[in-house]
């Protein structure tokens, strides 16, 4: 992260000019780390495949990766790693050991000769770097009382039809869409949901 800093109240980024990271911003940065990370596990994985480096090594190095992808992701939905209390490592502890429970059974598959190391099936373990964004978001705004959710399309990526589903519904009770990466497109959702208080009668 560049040098900005976190505004609890605000929950968002305070960049050196003192206006506040836009969500667009913030966005454009998790989608790089995502997208970076994807690249490397995908370099890696074609590394195996050339028979350069051992399945041992190659499963350390998937391992090594997905933990900081999704690190990296959660410390920038909370703020930053000085913002990660215990509640906030417990999150993404969970998510890690979903995260580790899937990788090992593809590393089983390959191991036993049942699985194919596809470096592109290995990008996907960065590409879900961006659930554990969107998950964590989700606990930091509900824990901040936020009442109401709605899911956002990001304009440069491919959607699957629950996706254009999950978007037109529009505000809705927090916790009662579809979440990131349970949708059609799973690990290459790019979808974002957003948060509100519940408005007044006279907002609505």
């Amino acid at each position: 992260m560049p040098d900005y800093q976190w505004d609890p109240r605000l929950r968002r980024y305070i960049k050196p000019n003192g206006k506040p990271l836009t969500p667009a911003e913030q966005r454009k940065i998790g989608l790089s780390i995502v997208a970076k990370s994807a690249g490397a596990l995908e370099d890696l994985t074609q590394t195996y495949v050339d028979g350069a480096i051992s399945f041992e090594d190659w499963a350390v190095g998937m391992r090594e990766g997905v933990k900081a992808t999704h690190s990296a992701m959660s410390q920038l939905a909370f703020g930053g790693k000085e913002q990660m209390g215990a509640r906030q490592r417990g999150k993404l502890g969970s998510i890690l050991v979903q995260q580790y429970g899937f990788l090992s059974r593809f590393l089983l598959g390959v191991e036993s000769g049942q699985e194919n190391p596809a470096p592109g099936r290995s990008a996907q373990y960065g590409q879900s770097g961006w659930i554990s964004y969107t998950e964590s978001i989700a606990q930091r705004e509900k824990y901040a009382g936020m009442q109401q959710e709605r899911s956002f399309l990001e304009p440069r990526a491919d959607h699957c039809e629950e996706c254009f589903q999950e978007a037109g519904k529009g505000w809705q009770p927090i916790g009662s869409l579809v979440p990131v990466g349970d949708r059609t497109c799973r690990a290459n959702d790019q979808c974002e949901l957003e948060y509100r208080d519940a408005p007044s009668a006279d907002a609505e």
